[in-house]
């Protein structure tokens, strides 16, 4: 598996304090199937070259110490940007594509955010040549009210990610049932851990495989949670999900009630 979202260097947001811990987190997420990775820390739109040097610095360190104990793990750098006036002008820096290749950007939103808002951001986006990755869409309130909000979005350009933690019920129930939608609705064109640490955040990497193989099939599975990812690692293309069959869908939607719209209450655990 290819992990895209999380946040694995260490002293630079929310992630670990410490190298130990972002050691652990890469052996934890070895054991679990993940081959690389894409850290991602926490960036805002007012980033700026100092930024550049320290994240360098930081994945610099984290590389030599996984080769030093010998984690089977590539390390790649991006970020996750925090939507805000003046986002265009991160373009410039490396640390601001998945991988660097210029391509692919993950940002993210506040959870009230308003479609309109995403989708003119996704339209600029793309005239800017970049194009956007939602982090953890699940938890966008208000792109969950109606069913074509996600999909002019996504026809706009955007793609979709899902955090792993929310198949295993990680995040409540709430965004255990807007995760299986996504996915079940062929919304969802990535999964990522959004780890970060090894207690409060931990990977689920291995358990959201195992349920998203149940709920598509291995092949959607692969697609999601390695072939696609992968493919934005080296700036190619990605393939759309199929989702599930026409009558399993329905299923799927008549299960859901009203709470799916509403925000979770998971004490910040996902902030």
């Amino acid at each position: 598996m290819v992990d895209l979202h999380c946040h694995v260097l260490p002293g630079v947001d929310d992630g670990p304090d410490r190298l130990e811990i972002s050691l652990k987190m890469l052996e934890v997420a070895a054991s679990q199937g993940v081959t690389a990775v894409c850290a991602t820390p926490h960036v805002d739109s007012w980033a700026d070259v100092r930024t550049e040097t320290l994240l360098q610095d930081r994945i610099r360190q984290l590389r030599e110490a996984v080769a030093t104990k010998g984690i089977p793990v590539e390390v790649h750098l991006g970020s996750e940007i925090y939507f805000g006036l003046g986002i265009e002008n991160l373009r410039s820096y490396s640390f601001a594509t998945l991988g660097g290749t210029d391509k692919y950007w993950l940002v993210e939103f506040s959870t009230e955010i308003f479609p309109a808002i995403v989708e003119n951001f996704v339209l600029r986006s793309m005239s800017w040549g970049r194009i956007p990755v939602l982090a953890h869409t699940e938890r966008y309130s208000f792109l969950h009210h109606r069913p074509q909000y996600l999909k002019s979005i996504i026809k706009a350009g955007a793609l979709i990610q899902v955090d792993a933690g929310c198949f295993t019920g990680m995040y409540g129930k709430r965004l255990l049932k807007r995760s299986h939608h996504l996915v079940a609705s062929g919304l969802c064109h990535i999964i990522a851990s959004d780890a970060h640490d090894v207690d409060k955040k931990p990977y689920r990497m291995k358990e959201a495989f195992q349920v998203v193989s149940e709920l598509l099939g291995s092949s959607e599975a692969e697609l999601l949670f390695t072939r696609n990812p992968q493919a934005i690692l080296e700036g190619r293309e990605v393939v759309f999900p199929k989702g599930k069959p026409q009558n399993q869908k329905k299923e799927s939607s008549e299960a859901i009630d009203s709470d799916f719209f509403e925000d979770d209450e998971v004490d910040g655990i996902y902030d």
